[in-house]
């Protein structure tokens, strides 16, 4: 049984992979071609402001949650005061980086003429740093990963393909982001709770002041690669032209997509 189990998580990890890095060969040059490069730029100089706040809603979960799921996976009372604990932090600072986000854009000028765009930008990364997936990961059921993985990327690229025809349009890839990416979410909340039999409860503030207290160091180690492989995007932006960001971008998109079928931190 276990060793079925370890080949069908690496399955539905080789498959998450492969569409990891088939999908961006597919969007990036149409976007490109469609929106052009400095439409392109301004998504991505987006994006990466409000990876800062995904790195922060996320706090490391992938490794302590992760672990304090594998280890009480068979005590559902145990099981229900972790998902709880953690997702409501996650909420937490998905309200905080939601406001902190929206105040920085409106302070700054060249932000808040994009103001829509950066919206839609930071609600995507919210809906996607809330996803629970160190709870999957915990409990060793990474097909539920894969399979709503899959559904978020086909919603995706049906949307892009169907909805951004011109230049004009550039401001709706971040809402396609949000809601496949929601979508996927509220399938997730689903499978947890009727699959898994997980329910959730808000815990108290004294409990998620524990488990930020608990969790800064993993929060320390997951960040700093973020900072480091977002930052270069983000001062290219913010000191060059978008064109020059979008072209940047493109192409760093694309190394990404092959370097992650070298990569198995899902």
């Amino acid at each position: 049984m276990k060793k079925t189990k370890v080949i069908e998580n690496f399955l539905s990890l080789a498959i998450l992979k492969g569409f990891d890095f088939i999908v961006p060969l597919i969007t990036f040059p149409y976007l490109v071609r469609v929106i052009g490069l400095e439409k392109f730029g301004l998504i991505s100089f987006a994006s990466a402001l409000s990876v800062y706040f995904g790195s922060l809603i996320q706090y490391g979960f992938g490794i302590t949650a992760a672990r304090d799921v594998a280890r009480s996976r068979d005590n559902i009372n145990d099981l229900n005061k972790v998902y709880s604990r953690t997702f409501s932090t996650s909420i937490v600072f998905s309200l905080f980086a939601l406001v902190t986000f929206t105040l920085i854009v409106c302070a700054v000028g060249r932000f808040n003429q994009h103001l829509f765009l950066y919206e839609a930008s930071i609600v995507s990364v919210i809906v996607q740093s809330v996803f629970p997936v160190w709870l999957f990961q915990g409990v060793e059921q990474m097909r539920f990963i894969t399979h709503l993985n899959l559904i978020a990327k086909a919603i995706f690229l049906g949307g892009l393909f169907l909805l951004i025809r011109e230049e004009s349009d550039y401001f709706l890839v971040p809402v396609l982001y949000a809601v496949s990416s929601a979508l996927s979410l509220i399938s997730a909340w689903w499978i947890v709770k009727n699959r898994i039999g997980v329910s959730f409860s808000f815990s108290s503030t004294r409990v998620i002041k524990k488990v930020i207290v608990e969790g800064r160091h993993a929060f320390v180690t997951q960040f700093a690669p973020s900072l480091y492989n977002n930052t270069s995007i983000f001062l290219l932006g913010f000191f060059g032209s978008p064109s020059t960001l979008g072209s940047y971008s493109a192409a760093i998109k694309v190394i990404d997509a092959a370097m992650s079928l070298g990569r198995i931190d899902i």
